[in-house]
């Protein structure tokens, strides 16, 4: 496995005991538990939107994804390293056959050059039978309690632009010399 459980579940609930002495209380929160959630025993992840950005169509969303995995008979996590992605014990051809199957049901715009990568993976034989059917199994349990698990950083965090020492000025309010950089260098050439 990738996290000590046993850790995960004891700072989270350190966390929720002393909830007020973290100022980051929602951030750490959601992160543990969605690494709480995540499969044990999966250590890498797919990222349905990398593989729709090769298909060059819209991509399903995580619920429909995670559903058509279920429906097929995986297991299926989200990920704490990406918020567009899955974890799953299914192979990659399986995850490749539910993006052909809804490439067949979402066609693309622009059809895709004979030659092209993309257009050999759609023409490729899909050998698992998908279905797209809602199931509750595929939500979640942080998403079903309304657990905010992947925060955005507040407006204005982080570094900013270095302060200017003086107002810009709008080109009709700046001296000659400012608007003319040769009349400023025979300005500054008199003095």
């Amino acid at each position: 496995p990738i996290h000590n459980m046993k850790f995960v579940r004891s700072v989270l609930d350190e966390l929720k005991r002393d909830r007020r002495n973290f100022a980051a209380f929602e951030k750490l929160h959601g992160l543990l538990t969605v690494v709480q959630e995540e499969l044990p025993d999966a250590p890498l992840h797919v990222d349905m939107h990398a593989m729709a950005t090769f298909l060059k169509c819209t991509p399903p969303s995580q619920t429909t994804f995670k559903s058509a995995l279920v429906n097929a008979g995986y297991r299926v996590s989200g990920t704490h390293s990406n918020p567009l992605a899955v974890k799953t014990d299914a192979p990659t051809s399986v995850t490749w056959d539910i993006m052909r199957a809804w490439v067949a049901e979402h066609p693309i715009q622009k059809p895709h050059p004979e030659n092209s990568p993309a257009y050999r993976m759609l023409e490729k034989e899909q050998k698992t039978e998908v279905s797209f059917f809602r199931r509750s199994e595929a939500m979640s349990d942080a998403k079903k309690k309304n657990v905010t698990r992947f925060v955005q950083n507040p407006a204005h965090w982080g570094p900013q632009r270095a302060a200017s020492t003086r107002a810009k000025r709008t080109n009709d309010d700046a001296p000659s010399t400012e608007r003319d950089p040769k009349a400023a260098r025979v300005a500054a050439s008199a003095e």
